[in-house]
Formats: structure tokens, C-alpha cells, sequence
């Protein structure tokens, strides 16, 4: 578990740290320069224990994030041929903000690969594989091997902190991939290269995320810085064209998209969530700081108007607001980790001399080491413990005995087993009911509409498998009492119980059956 004042924890570590150097000088046989190797050795462990958790978590066929199935379900219907953006008056509610790229990229896996959780949860996987790769070779370059491994460790032990937000199924690994291929292509001496890199990456980032350039703010930067505004603008500009691309699929709506962009914005910002965030863009950012802070001539450069440092430095605070958003937080800073490593890797080496600079590596390390042993257990104990493997034969099961019906797998309470859904969805390649969608859409306060009431009025599925242990469709929004007390309105609910009957059961769901009489 993550703590709410992130930066606290890191200075009164840091404080420590220098209290016991300081101590130590008065022991003369005392070694306070850790050798080469031991910090290699550790870099070596953290990233074998993170690739480890990476590959653990992709075999497993479950989610830890409620988001995560909605992702994989929403990809199966698109690659069918549905809308990505229905109508904001339209039945189907499974519409999120997440750009269209995302949806492309596991719905094309799905076409490789086939239908399935794992395929679908391999892209993030993938995706944060080859990042630290790209990573390994953008830190290399700028100041060798050894500092390479230590800087990717370093983001390796960062992303543990945050769960499995750096490889699960929603955009962050293709932003990271992004951001990282995007500043790679930026150093490229070749400026041809350097404007197709650039532009293909930032293209398809606003198309993970509005916000998804301004992760590569700083990539922009030190591209026009060595090849010129001319260079900048072709990047740009392809980018533009890259960002328009997937609109011109039939079934990506341009128009219906920005409606729903236009619906996220009315939900605000939340105050102690922008603080978290502070704290956070505080943290990482220290190992910077306190480098500039040593290097005088880089302050001083700094002051003259560094544009890259003070790219990076706009691009953070803008992050900061955009995820004090309900629902967002500090996770949105993860594209721009590789970015802060490859800022400090640009310090001289001098820096590291100071005794003082070290102890605050050190304590920053310390903290998020701190950080990812909780973060982790957490998440290898929850996922450990909620195998979907069983829901999923009910389902298959419960299919195969009705091959000609239209089947739902619905929601009730806080139960998991509807993450099961994804394969019904596979089978029917139908899906209109996603309670994370409907729970985003009432915090915003866009009302379900009444063609969703009546799909479940004129019984739209035949049948409803409900997990067991709440009443059906009695689902508490994670929003209260900012939104709505429930996911789904009285009115859906009524309808529901208004045309289906509960008409037999399995291991884990309820089976409720349209009668049309009633």
C-alpha cells in the first residue's frame, strides 16, 4: 500500500541516511562508497524480480484491476466491427475516453492470436518489455552500459510500486513504449528518422490518451534543439496525421468520441488527490533536482532556460492536474519515469562525487523499494486468490448448453466473477451492458439512457448469468459520495426484475431467464 504523503517518507529517509554518513566518518575503517558490483548485482535483481512478476502475472487467466476485462471485452466487439463510440443516446454503454489505439492494439492481437484473456493481457506485457529494452539502449548511449542497467533498474523498481499499472491492459505500457521510442527517435542523429519515430509515437499516444503528448513534450524539445523548427514541424505534423489515422475506420466516430471526452471533463478534480500528486512529481523528480542543484553549471544553464529541463518540468505539472481527476493519481506519472532517468543520466559525472547527492539516490531508492514490497504483496495475494478459471468453465459450460441464446454475464455487488464476461463475449461478440463505463459516464453525470432500459426490457439477452453473493445489478460505485451510491440506476434494475425470473443456478452465478409474459 502505496502512503499518502510519499514525499514525507523520502526526506525523512534522506535525513537518516545523512545522519548515519555522517556518523560513520568517525569510524576510519568504515567503507561508505558501495562498490560497482553491489550495485549492479542489485540492478540485476530488480529487474529480474520485475520481468519475474511481469511474466507471473501474464499467465495468469484473471485481472487485479476492475478496468482490466472491460479493456479485452470492448477490444473482442470493435474487432467485430461495432462501434468503438456508440451515441452517447445509444444502448450499448461500454464507451471509455481511452483512445482508439488501445483498442486497435488488442483487438489486433486477438486477430493474431485469438480470443482469449491471456492474448489480450500479452500487449501490456509486450509493450513494457520492449520499453525497458529501448530504455537499456537510450541510457546506454548517453552514458554507457553501467549507468544503463542502474537507470533501467531504477524504473523497474518504480513501476513495482504501482501494482501491475505498468502491464496491465489499459494504456499506460503502450504510453511508456511511446515515450520511450519517442525520446530514443529524438537522439537519433539521422533527422529523417528522428521526424518518423517521433511523429508515429506522439500520433499514436493521443490516440492512447488525450494527454498522451505530453509525456513526449520534452522529446519535441530536444528534437528541435538538434535538428532545428523545420525538423520539429515535420514531427508534428506527422503526428497530427498519425493521431487522425484511426478515424477513418468506419466504426471509430470522431464526433461521438469527443462527446465523451467533453462528458470525463465535467467530473472536476479532487484537491487531496492533486497534493498526492505533488508529492509524487516531488519524489521522482528529487535524484534531478538535487543533481542540478550540485552541478552549478547545469543550474545555472537551468536558469538561462534549459528547454528540456523545463519541458520535462511543464510536462510533470500538467500531469500532476490532469490526474488529480476521480479515478486518476499518481500512476499517470509512469511514461515519464524513463524520461526523469534519462534527465539525470545527462548530469556530469562530478555529481556523483558529492556525498550528499548519493545519500539522496540512496534514500530514493530506499522509499520505493519501501513502497513496491507492500504494492506487490498486495497484488500477488489478491491475484493469487481470485482464479477466474471457475467462472470461466460456468460460463463456457452454461454456452455450450444453450449454443443458439443470447447470454450476458451480469454484475452484482463487489463480486469479480463477472470479469468472467470476456469469454461470453468472445463467443457472442456482443456486448452493451460495462458497469466501469456506466460508473464513469453517472459521475459525470451523464444519465443512462432510456434505450439501455429498454434493450433490458425487450430482453436483449435471453439470459443473465449473475454472480452469487449480492442481488443483480446492486453494484456500489467506487465514487461515493462524489457520484452516484450505485453503479446502476433503480430504473435498469426494475426493468430487470420486471422481465427476467431467476430459473436455476451453477457454482458461481445465478441464471435469471427472459419471460416475456411477465
Amino acid at each position: 500500500m502505496r502512503p499518502s504523503h510519499t514525499a514525507v517518507v523520502f526526506a525523512v529517509v534522506w535525513i537518516v541516511l545523512l545522519g548515519v554518513d555522517r556518523a560513520c566518518r568517525q569510524w576510519p575503517w568504515s567503507r561508505r562508497v558501495v562498490p560497482r558490483a553491489a550495485i549492479l548485482a542489485a540492478s540485476y535483481i530488480v529487474l529480474l524480480v520485475y520481468g519475474a512478476i511481469v511474466v507471473w502475472y501474464a499467465c495468469k487467466v484473471t485481472y487485479f484491476d476492475t478496468a482490466e476485462p472491460t479493456i479485452t471485452a470492448v477490444a473482442s466487439v470493435f474487432g467485430a466491427g461495432k462501434p468503438l463510440y456508440p451515441a452517447l443516446d445509444a444502448a450499448e454503454r461500454y464507451a471509455h475516453i481511452y483512445g482508439p489505439v488501445l483498442f486497435i492494439a488488442h483487438s489486433s492481437a486477438m486477430a493474431l492470436f485469438g480470443q482469449s484473456i491471456l492474448v489480450s493481457k500479452a500487449v501490456g506485457v509486450v509493450a513494457v518489455c520492449a520499453s525497458l529494452l529501448i530504455a537499456y539502449c537510450l541510457f546506454a548511449e548517453q552514458a554507457g552500459r553501467f549507468a544503463a542497467v542502474v537507470a533501467a533498474a531504477a524504473c523497474a523498481l518504480v513501476y513495482l510500486d504501482f501494482g501491475n499499472a505498468t502491464f496491465w491492459t489499459r494504456p499506460e505500457p503502450l504510453l511508456i513504449l511511446c515515450t520511450v521510442t519517442g525520446l530514443y527517435g529524438a537522439r537519433t542523429p539521422r533527422w529523417p528518422m528522428a521526424v518518423l519515430i517521433l511523429g508515429v509515437t506522439a500520433g499514436l499516444s493521443v490516440n492512447l490518451k488525450v494527454s498522451g503528448p505530453l509525456y513526449l513534450l520534452p522529446a519535441f524539445v530536444l528534437l528541435g534543439s538538434r535538428h532545428g523548427r523545420s525538423v520539429l514541424a515535420g514531427a508534428a505534423g506527422l503526428a497530427m496525421l498519425v493521431g487522425l489515422g484511426p478515424f477513418l475506420l468506419t466504426n471509430i466516430s470522431a464526433t461521438h468520441y469527443l462527446h465523451y471526452i467533453q462528458v470525463s471533463a465535467r467530473n472536476g478534480l479532487i484537491a487531496a488527490q492533486f497534493r498526492q500528486n505533488v508529492e509524487w512529481a516531488l519524489f521522482l523528480s528529487a535524484p534531478l533536482a538535487g543533481g542540478l542543484f550540485a552541478a552549478n553549471d547545469r543550474l545555472a544553464a537551468l536558469r538561462r532556460g534549459d528547454v528540456f529541463l523545463i519541458s520535462l518540468g511543464c510536462s510533470l505539472a500538467a500531469i500532476a492536474v490532469i490526474a488529480a481527476k476521480p479515478g486518476a493519481g499518481p500512476y499517470h506519472f509512469l511514461p515519464s519515469v524513463p524520461v526523469l532517468a534519462y534527465a539525470v543520466l545527462r548530469l556530469p559525472a562530478r555529481v556523483w562525487q558529492r556525498e550528499w547527492i548519493r545519500s539522496l539516490v540512496a534514500a530514493a531508492c530506499l522509499t520505493a523499494l519501501g513502497i513496491a514490497v507492500p504494492s506487490q504483496a498486495t497484488m500477488l495475494e489478491t491475484v493469487s486468490g481470485r482464479p477466474l478459471e471457475l467462472s470461466i468453465d460456468d460460463v463456457r459450460r452454461f454456452a455450450d448448453a444453450h449454443p443458439s441464446s443470447r447470454i450476458a454475464v451480469g454484475y452484482s455487488g463487489t463480486s469479480r466473477s463477472s470479469d468472467a464476461r470476456t469469454v461470453i463475449v468472445f463467443r457472442t461478440r456482443d456486448y452493451w451492458l460495462d458497469a466501469p463505463a456506466v460508473q464513469e459516464h453517472r459521475l459525470a453525470g451523464l444519465p443512462l439512457p432510456e434505450s439501455t432500459v429498454h434493450a433490458m426490457d425487450e430482453c436483449r439477452a435471453e439470459y443473465w448469468l449473475i454472480p452469487i453473493g449480492a442481488d443483480a445489478f446492486a453494484v456500489p460505485s467506487a465514487y461515493w459520495p462524489d457520484g452516484p451510491r450505485y453503479v446502476f440506476p433503480d430504473e435498469l434494475r426494475q426493468a430487470f426484475f420486471r422481465r427476467y425470473e431467476r430459473t436455476g443456478q451453477t457454482a458461481n452465478f445465478t441464471v435469471w431467464e427472459c419471460n416475456a409474459r411477465r
